[in-house]
């Protein structure tokens, strides 16, 4: 195509030219395909920003949560040898993994 540009400020190609390139495309069976693909991918997408935009606000909330004093962070020994269990909160992440979706929890 660069052959075929014309021009001393920028480089162009003139309507003859552009005419003459032969140019394929899939079929409609295969283009069809790809756009379910395309679709799937996008739904992934989206639904991986819900997920993120929800992690965010729990993040959010307990970032407020621990710096108002109101949650605060033990170790799993300090959490068992607690007198009053409902006034420490223990939050642990879990490995994510494909059959185990789960997030910060109390214990």
């Amino acid at each position: 195509m660069l052959e075929r540009a014309v021009g001393s400020t920028f480089l162009e190609i003139g309507k003859r030219d552009i005419s003459s390139i032969s140019t394929s495309f899939p079929d409609e069976d295969e283009q069809t395909a790809i756009a379910a693909v395309l679709s799937d991918m996008n739904a992934k997408i989206a639904a991986l920003e819900r997920r993120r935009d929800k992690t965010r606000a729990i993040k959010q909330g307990m970032m407020q949560q621990l710096l108002t004093g109101r949650l605060r962070l033990v170790s799993r020994e300090a959490a068992k040898n607690a007198k009053e269990k409902h006034e420490v909160v223990l939050l642990t992440w879990l490995r994510v993994s494909s059959n185990n979706r789960r997030g910060p929890h109390e214990c």
